[in-house]
């Protein structure tokens, strides 16, 4: 979808990513590219993680040990700000109020 905007197009482009992220490191080769692809198409991206949202149901914890389960979560909550950060965007992680974050990426993008 990057790769395919205009570059020839008037004001400001955004993207959100609505993504819970990625436990695996290093992360895809694909999704390490979104920045890199978002800078050169002029691009920003804003990750949102739609687990801060309410009412979102609550995926039951494996048999991991906690701890494991945190450093997943830290994974995935790293792999989200690498995503949208080195472009001039933000990561909206655990964060129920999405309309104040909408708001935001409004005033970031003017």
């Amino acid at each position: 979808m990057l790769n395919s905007l205009s570059r020839k197009r008037v004001g400001p482009a955004a993207l959100l990513y609505i993504s819970n992220g990625y436990s695996r490191s290093p992360v895809d080769g694909t999704i390490a590219g979104v920045p890199h692809i978002a800078q050169a198409s002029r691009v920003r991206v804003f990750a949102l993680n739609p687990r801060g949202l309410p009412r979102t149901p609550q995926v039951a914890p494996r048999s991991a040990p906690a701890h494991d389960r945190c450093y997943r979560d830290d994974l995935m909550m790293k792999s989200l700000r690498a995503i949208a950060e080195p472009n001039g965007g933000f990561a909206v992680l655990e964060n129920s109020d999405f309309a104040d974050a909408l708001q935001r990426i409004g005033r970031t993008m003017r």
